[in-house]
């Protein structure tokens, strides 16, 4: 089980079982155990899907915390959706048994250098002089 916080500060768990994911696929179609076969990083990748994802995982909580659906979902923005995105991926892994999960934590660590690099990567081309020139020439035309 994961923890993560929203951006009124509420404290949300999150427990990838059996009836969770059984939920998440009646609800929403996604079957959170392509994690294995690597095709649901892109259906998470939709800001939409994924939010219903994180609702139907939270939605007992939210009732018990008397919070409707669109009142969940104007808590989800920003850094929080960075940390419910950590907590899925992590409880996620954890379903799995020792030598599954072994093999996912790996492919996760990789999977998190090669976003860092590409993010300095990005960062090398917003912070380029030849950015800010091609910026400045559209602008005056």
């Amino acid at each position: 089980m994961k923890v993560w916080k929203d951006r009124e500060g509420r404290e949300w768990m999150l427990d990838i079982n059996v009836s969770s994911i059984r939920k998440v696929k009646a609800s929403t179609g996604v079957d959170l155990l392509e994690v294995v076969t690597g095709t649901l990083g892109e259906k998470l990748s939709d800001p939409m899907v994924f939010c219903d994802i994180v609702w139907v995982l939270s939605q007992e909580q939210a009732e018990k915390k008397g919070i409707t659906p669109e009142q969940f979902g104007t808590a989800l923005a920003g850094d929080c959706v960075e940390a419910v995105s950590n907590a899925l991926v992590e409880d996620l892994v954890d379903f799995f048994p020792l030598q599954r999960r072994t093999i996912f934590r790996k492919v996760l660590e990789k999977a998190r250098v090669i976003e860092k690099k590409n993010l300095d990567a990005a960062m090398v081309v917003v912070d380029s002089p030849e950015l800010m020139a091609a910026m400045e020439k559209g602008s005056q035309q």
